[in-house]
């Protein structure tokens, strides 16, 4: 297991939550990292068939969808992430072409840049 590894896990959705009562979805995740300290977590982004709009455009495309096993045209949802212990990912899926990966991680590493820019401190 290593960044740049799909994994189908059950990823919690944003509220507000469907009527359903489902919380949560089992979708590829792309791992972004693995804590380097030896505990089994990883850093995970969402995957997505749904293409950027107004209300979610931090969605990257994976343009080697197919090399990577996916179902379908994909994105990454690098807004929506989630902290996962290994032994939820169970079932892997792939692992992304490099270019895709090296263009998700750059994205993700911009946005994070500019949200900690922008939050203010709290009082």
């Amino acid at each position: 297991m290593k960044p740049g590894d799909i994994y189908n896990v059950d990823f919690p959705f944003k509220p507000p939550f469907p009527p359903d009562g489902n919380n949560s979805k089992k979708r590829p995740a792309l791992i972004i990292a693995i804590s380097p300290d030896g505990t089994a977590l990883a850093l995970m982004v969402k995957i997505t068939g749904s293409a950027p709009t107004l209300k979610y455009p931090n969605r990257i495309e994976i343009v080697h969808w197919s090399q990577a096993n996916l179902d379908k045209e994909s994105y990454a949802e690098i807004d929506t992430e989630e902290q996962f212990d290994l032994k939820e990912a169970n079932t892997y899926r792939g692992t992304l072409n490099p270019l895709d990966f090296n263009n998700i991680l750059s994205e993700y590493i911009k946005l994070k840049s500019r949200t900690r820019h922008t939050r203010r401190p709290a009082r």
